[in-house]
């Protein structure tokens, strides 16, 4: 049998080595019946099973298994900023007491008071560069610099100058290089690129705090989250059409979004959140050059996007109108079939929500 591709760098990531495949033992057997459970649209389609593959212990087996489930243990008992491991390793264990902290009071003051220096450590910053360098986001900011320029003998002496940099307060973002990009007939979208260097601390800083913001987000937020997608959206709000007879979907979108975001409101909610060294890095990488507004194109700009929106749309919603649910999904609109009326627009500070439909989707 086919068995689920290997993850490899610079896409490393401490969860499985594909989100999309799952292997699961079911036997204990020397041939032993492997269920493989593939979430095609990501857990909104029937799951199913393939029995009746036997596989031995020279395959994905349950010695591998069991080295795997031993190698995670024994990496929980071992300290974020350990020298032990590579990069890859340091922000397995990053990720893994970030998503702690959501949980555990404990937890959550250690990692709140080591999170500026863990989102400012070289091996964070490391991950986030190749990620970005491998992910297709090679539009270079305003010093015209790519990641393709950098030598890589040469990107870990960059990484450890702004580690210094940020830890000694002496860190400057770059002005953010404007772009316009097509968004539909005769409509345009405006992008606000970071420079390459910049672009990797906001994502260092986007692997330290997503992990542990995220879960804390409204389940029927599906908005720029890891793991979610308009398909997702969709099948839950085929969910509640089926499980509470909601025959009406009323659509409407958030209106410029990420331009409109107040910065200042936005800084109020995070210092509620995260310790204020970290809470002001964020702020001068959100600064666009405008007196609102954050990047589209600085990776943490769409999880700032959901930390405002949470606040000031989700929660409100679910107190306002508890009957009513509301689907928040990123981009394009939702299609339902028949079941779609309306289109309209508002912008972040309206306060005149439909309160008389059965269930509502914002689009961001």
């Amino acid at each position: 049998m086919s068995t689920p591709p290997t993850r490899t760098n610079p896409d490393r990531s401490c969860r499985p080595a594909a989100k999309d495949w799952f292997v699961i033992n079911v036997n204990k057997s020397r041939h032993f019946t492997l269920a493989v459970i593939i979430a095609a649209a990501a857990s909104i389609t029937t799951f199913t099973s393939m029995r009746g593959l036997a596989m031995s212990n020279n395959g994905l087996g349950r010695l591998q298994a069991d080295e795997i489930a031993a190698e995670a243990l024994a990496r929980r008992d071992v300290p974020v900023a350990a020298h032990e491991g590579n990069h890859w390793d340091f922000l397995c264990r990053l990720e893994s007491a970030a998503r702690l902290a959501h949980s555990n009071t404990e937890a959550k003051d250690l990692f709140l008071a080591k999170a500026f220096e863990w989102a400012s450590d070289e091996r964070n910053l490391r991950c986030a560069w190749d990620r970005l360098d491998a992910g297709g986001g090679h539009a270079p900011g305003v010093d015209g610099l790519t990641f393709a320029d950098v030598p890589r003998q040469f990107v870990w002496e960059v990484l450890r100058d702004q580690r210094d940099r940020l830890r000694a307060g002496n860190y400057q973002p770059a002005p953010v290089l404007e772009r316009r990009i097509p968004k539909g007939p005769d409509q345009f979208r405006t992008l606000e690129l970071p420079t390459v260097v910049d672009r990797t601390i906001g994502k260092a800083v986007l692997q330290t705090i997503q992990p542990f913001l995220n879960p804390g987000f409204d389940p029927n937020s599906f908005g720029s989250r890891p793991g979610r997608d308009r398909r997702h959206a969709l099948a839950r709000a085929e969910a509640i059409a089926a499980s509470g007879n909601r025959w009406v979907l009323i659509v409407q979108d958030v209106k410029d979004a990420f331009p409109s975001v107040p910065r200042g409101r936005l800084q109020d909610i995070l210092r509620r959140k995260l310790p204020e060294d970290l809470v002001q890095l964020i702020m001068q990488l959100a600064d666009n050059n405008k007196t609102r507004g954050i990047p589209q194109g600085q990776p943490l700009g769409p999880l700032l996007l959901n930390v405002y929106l949470d606040h000031f749309l989700d929660q409100p919603w679910r107190r306002l109108h508890p009957s009513i649910p509301i689907i928040r999904v990123p981009g394009a609109n939702l299609q339902r079939r028949r079941n779609i009326i309306g289109g309209t627009e508002c912008n972040l500070t309206s306060t005149q929500w439909p309160s008389t439909r059965r269930s509502f989707v914002a689009t961001s």
